[in-house]
């Protein structure tokens, strides 16, 4: 087993670009940038692509994703430790700011029902809808003004990931 397979798993790079627009919604909100919701974001968005890769690995092989194919205790392993620390980390960001840490838990919660969802498609896009629609709801109740231009860009960066669900 190689290193690089189990780090490139978390999908680091769209881990990064979703962290990256939260950092951007911040500052284009004129708002301090508040880092444990920056590494939330990064560590939810390893999480569910980790959580959806586990339950589409048979799918998966197809793409050339072996991984999870290949070492399925380990990999379901692998996605738990992401999968807690996702979920401590909203929590966390609840805790300091409820605004953000719904939206985190929302993610946490949604990132977990789709992949038990996809057989159902009434489900599938309700999850989608809420995924989308659910930060301009929320961003109404928020403490803080401009918190959606700070989320928003999380939502979008998941947008490859939904992409072609739809058809």
């Amino acid at each position: 087993m190689q290193i690089k397979q189990w780090i490139n798993a978390i999908r680091p790079r769209c881990g990064m670009s979703a962290a990256l627009l939260v950092i951007s919604g911040f500052r284009n909100a004129h708002q301090p940038i508040d880092w444990s919701v920056v590494t939330t974001v990064f560590f939810l968005t390893s999480m569910a692509m980790l959580w959806n890769d586990y339950h589409d690995r048979d799918i998966d092989v197809a793409k050339g994703r072996l991984l999870a194919i290949n070492h399925p205790i380990g990999f379901l392993r692998y996605t738990m430790v992401f999968v807690v620390i996702s979920f401590g980390l909203s929590v966390f960001v609840w805790l300091r700011n409820p605004s953000f840490g719904m939206l985190c838990v929302g993610m946490w919660i949604t990132s977990i029902a789709y992949s038990e969802a996809q057989c159902n498609p009434i489900a599938k896009n309700a999850i989608v809808s809420l995924n989308w629609g659910g930060n301009s709801n929320v961003s109404s109740t928020c403490e803080q003004k401009n918190t959606y231009t700070v989320v928003n860009g999380w939502f979008d960066s998941c947008n490859h990931e939904y992409k072609g669900i739809l058809k």
